[in-house]
C-alpha cells in the first residue's frame, strides 16, 4: 500500500461545494464513465487529506456530485508504484464544466480529451431545456408580445419576460430558462474570500476571462463589464453565443451568463443588453 495526499487549493470558485474523490476499483460501486470506482473521501475548499491506496496503476477521479459525475469530472492517472504521491488542484470557473475541480500538472492527452468531452456534454445538459426550445422552434425570437417579469432571489433581481421560468441547477446561485435564451447566475461571496473585496472590478473580471475565454477581450460599455464567447455544439452543429456580465456588490462578485443561439444573437442582442442592465442588487 502507499499514501495518496490530495490538496484542494483555496479558490473563490465553488466555495461551498465539496469535491468528491474516487479511485478506480473493480470492487467499487459507482461508475464514472466506463470506469468502476469507489469513494475515497471529500475535500472542502482549502482542505488536504491523505488516503491509503493500492500500489497498482489506477485513476483518481474528482467530481462535484453523482448526477453530473459522467461529464463534470477530472481524473489523474497514477502509475504503478510503492512510493507515496501528492496531488494538488482547485475548482476553476467554467460554466460548461460546472466549475469543477481540476488536477494541477495533468496535461496528458487522455485527461485533456476527457475534459473536452465533459465540457461539451455539460453545456448541453445545463441548457437542455433552452436547446430543446431552440430546436423545435415553438416560438420566435420576438419578445415584444411578452410582458416583463421580474425574477428575484435574495438580494438579486433581473427583469426578463414571461417566456422565462426559474430552474434549479447545482453550483449556480440562480438559473432562468426560456425557448430563446437562458440565464445562469454565479455568486462568489466575500465572506469566504475577504481579500477579493479589495479587487477592482476589472481585475476580477480579467481573472474570470483568463480562466474561461482567454482569447476574448473584456468590454466596458453602457455601465456593463462583460465579455463574449461562442461555443459549437458538434452533435447538433449549432453555435451558441454567451455574454458573461460581471458585477461587484458589497458582499460578493457576481457572474451573470446569458446564452442564446448564435444565429439569433443579432435579433436578441439589444434585448440581452436590456436584461443585463435591469439587474439590481438590493
Amino acid at each position: 500500500m502507499r499514501n495518496l495526499t490530495v490538496k484542494r487549493t483555496k479558490s473563490f470558485v465553488a466555495t461551498l461545494v465539496k469535491t468528491k474523490l474516487y479511485i478506480e476499483d473493480p470492487a467499487g460501486d459507482v461508475y464514472i464513465g466506463d470506469c468502476l470506482c469507489r469513494m475515497l473521501g471529500t475535500l472542502k475548499n482549502g482542505e488536504e487529506k491523505t488516503f491509503e491506496i493500492t500500489e497498482d496503476a489506477v485513476k483518481i477521479y474528482a467530481i462535484s456530485d453523482i448526477i453530473s459525475k459522467d461529464w463534470c469530472n477530472d481524473f489523474y492517472q497514477l502509475p504503478q508504484s510503492n512510493e507515496d504521491i501528492a496531488l494538488t488542484g482547485k475548482n476553476r470557473y467554467n460554466l460548461s464544466f460546472g466549475n469543477s475541480f481540476v488536477f494541477d500538472n495533468n496535461d496528458n492527452p487522455q485527461s485533456n480529451a476527457n475534459r473536452k468531452k465533459g465540457k461539451k456534454i455539460g453545456l448541453i445538459v445545463i441548457a437542455c431545456s433552452a436547446i430543446i426550445g431552440f430546436l423545435i422552434g415553438l416560438w420566435g425570437v420576438n419578445t415584444d408580445s411578452y410582458k416583463e417579469k421580474v425574477f428575484a432571489k435574495e438580494n438579486f433581481s433581473i427583469t426578463l419576460t414571461e417566456q422565462f421560468s426559474e430552474i434549479e441547477e447545482e453550483n449556480f446561485f440562480a438559473c432562468y430558462d426560456s425557448n430563446i435564451a437562458a440565464v445562469f447566475v454565479i455568486k462568489e461571496s466575500f465572506e469566504e474570500y475577504p481579500d477579493l473585496k479589495s479587487y477592482p472590478l476589472d481585475s476580477y473580471a480579467e481573472l474570470v476571462l483568463d480562466s474561461s475565454a482567454p482569447e476574448q477581450q473584456l468590454k466596458n460599455e453602457d455601465g456593463l463589464c462583460y465579455f463574449e464567447y461562442v461555443w459549437l455544439n458538434d452533435a447538433e452543429n449549432i453555435v451558441y453565443h454567451y455574454n458573461a456580465y460581471i458585477f461587484k456588490t458589497t458582499d460578493a462578485y457576481w457572474i451573470v451568463n446569458i446564452a442564446s443561439p448564435n444565429e439569433n444573437y443579432d435579433d436578441l442582442k439589444d434585448e440581452i443588453k436590456t436584461w443585463a442592465k435591469s439587474i439590481v442588487f438590493e
